[in-house]
C-alpha cells in the first residue's frame, strides 16, 4: 500500500485524450513533482507519420531510451520526499511498438531491448486511465492543436492505436488502475482531480471506474 504523501502517480491515455492537460492538473493539485515525457526530444518524429516503416523502429526505440533516462534517474530520495506526477508508464511502449513496427524481426528486437531496460524501474503506486471511444473526437482533437508532425496522422491510426490502448489496459494488473470514461464525464479536470484525489486518500488495490 501506498503513503498518500509519497505517492507515484501516472496518467495515461491515447493521444488525443487529453492526458497531459490532465498530468498538468494533478502536479498542481498535488503540489507534485512533475515527472514528464516530451515528444519533442525524439529527433525521428517528424518524419513518422511520412515514412513509418523507415523510421518506426528508430523512433521507438528514441522514446524508449528517453523515458529509461527519466524513470531511472527517478530515485529513492524522490520516492520517501514528495508526491509524483507523470504522463506515461514505462510499458507504454509496448502498446506502440506492437502496433506500429512494421515486421516481427523489428518488434522481436524491440522487445529485447525494452525488457532489459525495464529491470528495477519503479513501478507508479496508481495508474489513471483516461479513456474515450469516440475514435472522430480523438482524431478532431489532434487535428485542431496542430503539431506539425501530426499534419499526416490518419482516422484510422487512432482509431487502431485506440483500440490498442484498450487492450492493453483490459488486461492491466501491474498497479492499481482508475479508468476515466471521458466521454461519460461532462465535469471539468479540475473536478476531475479532485474526485480522484478522494479516491486516492481511501486507499486503492485494485481497478475502479469513473
Amino acid at each position: 500500500m501506498y503513503v498518500f504523501d509519497q505517492i507515484y502517480i501516472a496518467i495515461e491515455g491515447v493521444t488525443g485524450v487529453g492526458k497531459n492537460e490532465f498530468a498538468k492538473t494533478m502536479v498542481k493539485k498535488l503540489k507534485a513533482k512533475k515527472l514528464f515525457d516530451c515528444y519533442h526530444n525524439n529527433p525521428f518524429i517528424n518524419n513518422f507519420f511520412k515514412d513509418p516503416e523507415g523510421v518506426d523502429l528508430a523512433t521507438q526505440l528514441s522514446f524508449l531510451i528517453s523515458r529509461y533516462e527519466l524513470l531511472s534517474n527517478f530515485g529513492y530520495d524522490d520516492l520517501f520526499n514528495q508526491r509524483t506526477v507523470s504522463n506515461f508508464i514505462y510499458e507504454k511502449d509496448k502498446i506502440y511498438s506492437s502496433y506500429i513496427l512494421s515486421n516481427d524481426f523489428k518488434y522481436s528486437l524491440y522487445s529485447k531491448i525494452s525488457s532489459k531496460y525495464q529491470k528495477n524501474l519503479t513501478k507508479p503506486d496508481v495508474v489513471v486511465y483516461l479513456r474515450s471511444a469516440d475514435d472522430r473526437w480523438l482524431f478532431d482533437k489532434i487535428r485542431y492543436r496542430d503539431r506539425n508532425f501530426e499534419k499526416s496522422i490518419t482516422l484510422e491510426y487512432v482509431a487502431g492505436l485506440n483500440e490498442s490502448y484498450d487492450y492493453f489496459f483490459n488486461n492491466y494488473s501491474e498497479t492499481p488502475l482508475i479508468v476515466v470514461n471521458i466521454d461519460k464525464y461532462s465535469k471539468s479536470f479540475d473536478q476531475l482531480a479532485d474526485t480522484i484525489i478522494e479516491k486516492l486518500k481511501d486507499g486503492l488495490t485494485n481497478k475502479v471506474e469513473i
